[in-house]
């Protein structure tokens, strides 16, 4: 999960090829109905909160 194991979203959005995070995000709210700064937020809480 690269959201949660890396530094930031500019980081994932290079590590998958995308040259320019804006539509990096565009594409991933498109695709999921949520921003990837939300995610990562998201997937961590949910993940502290499991162990």
């Amino acid at each position: 999960m690269l959201l949660a194991n890396t530094g930031n979203v500019a980081d994932v959005a290079r590590l998958t090829g995308f040259n320019d995070v804006a539509y990096f995000r565009r594409v991933f709210r498109k695709l999921l109905g949520i921003t990837p700064a939300a995610y990562k937020k998201l997937y961590c809480r949910e993940h502290i909160n499991s162990q």
